[in-house]
């Protein structure tokens, strides 16, 4: 839930904030966590696989946050690219010490034609920030 803090203080009130955590506890942690600020955002926070759980989202997303296991970010791309809308914004963390195991996403976002991407470093690893076109 640490990432989704910081997030929902930088945003506008009236948005959503989606968060999926694999393991139970994780999502429970989150969840306390998240309670115990005073964040002006909707926060849910669903436990399950994303592989489950993105295909039974409901709407369209602006901004998506990857930071999960790094192999399969071009699967969850797949699974939300048309809940994307045109200009969202994705960022996937770890691109930098993880690149090969994302090889296929980092292909994908930099050669498709449907996004506008760049590798940002920070310090030994770095973050790839991805414009929907």
């Amino acid at each position: 839930g640490y990432s989704t803090i910081l997030m929902a203080r930088e945003i506008g009130k009236k948005s959503q904030i989606i968060t999926i955590e694999e393991h139970e506890t994780e999502a429970e942690v989150a969840k306390n966590n998240i309670s115990q600020t005073e964040l002006d955002v909707n926060v849910q926070v669903i436990n399950g696989d994303a592989v489950e759980v993105i295909p039974t989202l409901k709407g369209t997303f602006d901004f998506v946050f990857l930071d999960a296991a790094k192999e399969e970010y071009y699967h969850y791309l797949q699974l939300m690219e048309n809940k994307l809308v045109k200009g969202a914004i994705l960022v996937a963390d770890n691109a930098g010490k993880f690149a090969t195991e994302m090889k296929d996403y980092l292909d994908y976002v930099r050669t498709s034609g449907k996004y506008q991407s760049r590798y940002i470093g920070i310090s030994d690893d770095g973050i790839e920030i991805s414009l929907k076109l």
